[in-house]
């Protein structure tokens, strides 16, 4: 079988084209202390914040012992490496708490907080995993440290979707009262369902919809039947399209002129975020 060489003293058939994974696995083979790291490493965790295409030039973490030569890759000498990386795929990387230090170190905080999200989104365990490692730096340690111990203390859980955070980061820069997250409501005949954002004393709700998971008939008769019940209790229903963030002037306006308004009837709003108050 014919073979192709995409690295020094690296070979691949050349019935197969060459993807970004091989990419990265090829400078593993080439260079084997190195570690995929950065924006590297979160597209391998396929973490959010990171755009759209897969990122280069690649990024690789090598002990400071060691000097690959790989030109049309970067690579940076650590002296912190020991116990910080792991395999994805048989890839060399760097683990997942260190992989969002460095995130946070570069970039801009509002993606970073996007790729912090998607990282805690299904790991139960990682935000104290990242408490331990962040405890190794130093207090005071600037950069990726500090800021990722500010996200951390700002995303108390995670969303369930890329589209709730970029509401939030939204809300927070339009000085919007903080709401209550992600409750469920109730009326007379149980449970609505649970809310992504409740303001109980202004009875306004604002519920995202990403079409990942509103966009099938199921999900969507689900929706009609929420917002006729929450509409017959007497919650205004503020809905956010991704559309609405990427402009979200009118919607924001929206908000602003609900929360504004005092709330339409007089029953303790508050009851019906408790199950059984009818």
């Amino acid at each position: 079988m014919a073979e192709s060489q995409t690295r020094p003293g690296v070979y691949r058939s050349a019935a197969v084209g060459l993807s970004w994974h091989q990419s990265v696995m090829a400078v593993c083979l080439q260079a084997p202390d190195a570690v995929a790291c950065g924006t590297t490493a979160g597209w391998l965790y396929g973490l959010d914040g990171l755009g759209k295409s897969a990122p280069t030039p690649l990024e690789f973490l090598v002990p400071r012992s060691c000097n690959p030569r790989c030109g049309d890759v970067t690579i940076t000498r650590s002296r912190r490496l020991t116990g910080e990386w792991t395999r994805r795929d048989s890839i060399r990387l760097t683990h997942l708490p260190r992989t969002l230090i460095d995130l946070a170190g570069r970039l801009p905080e509002k993606d970073a907080e996007l790729a912090l999200d998607s990282a805690l989104r299904g790991r139960p365990g990682l935000k104290g995993w990242l408490t331990r490692v962040l405890a190794t730096w130093p207090p005071h340690a600037p950069g990726g440290p500090h800021r990722l111990r500010k996200l951390l203390a700002l995303r108390q859980s995670p969303t369930d979707s890329a589209l709730e955070v970029r509401w939030e980061q939204l809300m927070r820069k339009a000085r919007i009262p903080e709401p209550t997250y992600r409750q469920p409501i109730y009326d007379e005949h149980g449970r609505i369902g649970s809310i992504d954002y409740i303001w109980a004393d202004r009875r306004v709700v604002v519920q995202t919809h990403g079409w990942q998971w509103h966009g099938h008939r199921q999900r969507w008769y689900l929706d009609i039947d929420q917002r006729r019940r929450m509409g017959a209790a007497g919650w205004q229903v503020i809905e956010v399209t991704r559309a609405d963030v990427d402009a979200p002037e009118p919607v924001l306006r929206m908000l602003r002129k609900a929360l504004a308004m005092p709330a339409a009837f007089s029953l303790n709003a508050r009851e019906q975020t408790e199950p059984g108050w009818g």
